[in-house]
């Protein structure tokens, strides 16, 4: 490949969190070179993360499983998560519930980057890949009833909020109640 599409699909890793990147000491005239190297946490994730993907698998199994109608359980769950999130936080209107929101998936972990309006979020990352991939009725809708109970406890509007899993390449779309 030539150098300057290497480079582009490097810096492409970067921006993803997926890869570093450092100056290397000159050894000649010129600009400095670039070293890139795998990010740490994609070589060797935290065992905590896997021991709760691995949790997460197991419930999401037995939620599609026993489960007369596994997307509303699935709901119900993460609204009472988003709720317990939230908890002791007083209301602050639908603006802030939005940016609320987008603050505690990027403490999550998520990635989450919003247009301007805040109205669409790209979530670059999941702290439970795998799960999702294994389990997506599930695990996203989970996920989507966090960020609607999220909304609603601090007081913002949480009925047209919506998740499409896996929307374009290596992110998820979050679409938030338009402002009026």
């Amino acid at each position: 490949m030539h150098a300057n599409t290497v480079r582009e699909h490097l810096e492409g890793l970067v921006q993803r969190g997926l890869a570093t990147r450092e100056m290397t000491p000159p050894a000649h005239r010129g600009r400095p070179s670039w070293r890139y190297s795998p990010a740490l946490d994609v070589l060797d994730p935290d065992p905590r993360v896997r021991d709760y993907a691995g949790l997460t698998s197991a419930l999401a199994g037995q939620i599609a499983r026993s489960s007369t109608n596994p997307q509303k359980d699935a709901i119900a769950a993460g609204r009472e998560w988003g709720r317990m999130l939230t908890q002791g936080k007083t209301p602050v209107g639908a603006r802030s519930a939005r940016q609320g929101a987008i603050d505690l998936l990027s403490d999550l972990g998520f990635d989450p980057v919003a247009n301007s309006s805040r109205s669409k979020v790209r979530l670059r990352r999941c702290p439970l890949l795998d799960s999702a991939q294994e389990q997506p009725e599930i695990v996203c809708v989970v996920h989507l009833g966090m960020v609607r109970g999220v909304l609603e406890a601090l007081g913002g509007d949480a009925s047209q909020t919506e998740l499409t899993p896996f929307a374009e390449a290596g992110a998820c779309l979050l679409t938030l109640r338009a402002e009026a």
